[in-house]
């Protein structure tokens, strides 16, 4: 009777201990299973940001190369723009050129024009002049004389004489004026038209200068 219950507890235990076993088993391939789905996951989590990284060089790439282009774009239209410049100030250096020799062929014609008016002017207020100090020491002389009708006759002329070139000298003086006014504005007026051709050359020469920089700028950018 002993035997038997020891024979059934022994079978009880045995398929008690094979159940278990059987239990470990399936614990230890679902831990395995795990394992693996882990070992996988991180994988996988290591090519997604090996790949998110390769794409954002690529994307920091592309936004370079777009920077670039429109760095070039710009410096193209920057090119562009100072050619322009320097097309409109070379031309306006050569129309202002052109008509230089013209002007100062006009400004030389009237510098002479002028400068013999004014010689003449004063040559005549000599002339006046003298003739006014000459009368006066004539008048000086007869008004020391005797007094007599021919006498006065000859004070009275002297005197009108003398009020006859005074106001041709103060007419000449006033002519003599105004002709040097002119001859001054005109040497101002030329010697601004000879600056401002000046400035123009020096501005087409820094604009040509200019766009041959910016050229040889785009120039080692592209081989660049």
């Amino acid at each position: 009777m002993d035997k038997k219950k020891i024979e059934g507890d022994i079978g009880v235990s045995t398929a008690k201990l094979t159940e278990e076993q059987q239990k470990v088993a399936r614990y230890n391939a679902a831990l395995i299973d795990w394992k693996n789905k882990m070992a996988s996951l991180v994988e996988r989590r290591k090519q997604i940001k090996y790949i998110n990284e390769v794409k954002v060089l690529e994307a920091k790439e592309a936004e370079q190369a777009v920077q670039e282009a429109i760095k070039t774009v710009t410096d193209v239209e920057l090119l562009n723009r100072k050619r322009w410049l320097a097309s409109k100030s070379v031309g306006d250096f050569k129309k202002c050129n052109k008509f230089m020799a013209e002007y100062k062929m006009i400004y030389d014609k009237q510098s002479g024009v002028l400068s013999n008016e004014i010689a003449d002017h004063r040559r005549r207020i000599d002339v006046a002049s003298g003739a006014i100090k000459s009368l006066e020491e004539k008048q000086k002389s007869l008004g020391e004389a005797k007094k007599t009708d021919a006498i006065d006759a000859e004070l009275k002329k002297i005197e009108s004489e003398i009020e006859r070139h005074t106001k041709t000298t103060d007419v000449e003086k006033k002519v003599l004026e105004a002709v040097d006014k002119k001859k001054k504005e005109n040497e101002e007026e030329y010697k601004k038209h000879v600056e401002s051709c000046q400035k123009l050359k020096s501005k087409a020469n820094v604009s040509i200068a200019g766009v041959n920089d910016a050229a040889l700028t785009l120039k080692n950018q592209r081989e660049y």
